[in-house]
């Protein structure tokens, strides 16, 4: 009468031990489609693929001059935010892996921008950290979009 209980117990404690394990194995980030993200940028194809909660999503392909953006970069779920300023920018999160001297945030600027914004103390910010992003998108992204998975 004692053994099936005691049975039982023993099988739960194994298989729940193998249950730990394999999540403990499995670090490694995974992302999908709406799920973490909002929108999703292929910057070798300058592809936009906005994804929003309600309706069908949306692509936007870009291939002006004026919105080559200089730099790559690196892959991962960028976050939303805005600077002291109010402007959009992308920040990264611990998550996602930056060469050593990249930068942790990035202006988002309209195509053709390539300014640099001006800081609080005067000085301009380097256009190289900033990403550039079509006027439409832009606007979508200011008003709908809270993380972007930035691809290569």
């Amino acid at each position: 009468m004692l053994a099936r209980p005691l049975l039982s117990l023993i099988l739960c404690a194994v298989l729940g031990s193998n249950v730990v394990a394999a999540i403990g194995a499995e670090s490694q980030a995974v992302y999908f489609d709406g799920g973490q993200y909002t929108a999703a940028l292929q910057q070798h194809a300058r592809h936009w693929h906005l994804l929003p909660l309600q309706g069908a999503d949306v692509d936007v392909i870009e291939h002006a001059s004026t919105c080559v953006n200089r730099m790559h970069i690196p892959h991962g779920v960028w976050v939303v935010t805005s600077d002291s300023a109010g402007r959009p920018q992308l920040v990264a999160p611990s998550a996602t892996v930056l060469p050593a001297g990249f930068p942790q945030q990035l202006e988002l600027r309209a195509c053709g921008d390539n300014s640099g914004s001006a800081r609080t103390d005067g000085a301009r910010t380097d256009s190289a950290a900033a990403l550039l992003v079509p006027a439409m998108v832009l606007d979508w992204i200011k008003a709908n979009v809270s993380s972007v998975m930035i691809d290569d």
